[in-house]
């Protein structure tokens, strides 16, 4: 069962990391009872969330979905730098792409959209079916 927390809540970064980390699953942020952004630590994303072929390597150009792979630490940065949460969920829906959250200098924290969220989890059991 994912947990669900408000969009003002990502103002508090300490105690996102916190719950992220406490919940071992995705947390679902809603603003006005809407789903708008998923945020889960670097190791959940990095073992349930990354794209992978068939053999379990990982998929670059669907992982990517056609971004420079050279602006996704800039893009990292960006997002850091972020004040107002409606700026994240604003970025993440027209990137549709997962975001890393820098802090302290680690990516800790991975968010990505709704949207973005389902399609890959769609696609994870797509692949899981398949094989």
């Amino acid at each position: 069962m994912n947990k669900f927390i408000p969009l003002s809540s990502l103002k508090d970064t300490t105690g996102i990391v916190e719950l992220c980390n406490k919940a071992g699953e995705p947390v679902v942020v809603n603003r006005n009872g809407e789903l708008k952004l998923v945020i889960m630590t670097k190791d959940i994303f990095n073992e349930y969330f990354r794209i992978r072929k068939a053999n379990g390597e990982l998929d670059i150009e669907k992982e990517y979905f056609g971004t420079n792979i050279q602006n996704i630490e800039t893009e990292a940065i960006m997002i850091r730098e972020l004040k107002n949460p409606a700026e994240i969920v604003k970025l993440c829906e027209s990137a549709n792409k997962p975001f890393p959250i820098i802090r302290n200098g680690y990516d800790e924290l991975y968010v990505m959209s709704y949207r973005e969220y389902m399609r890959r989890k769609a696609l994870i059991m797509l692949v899981k079916k398949t094989f």
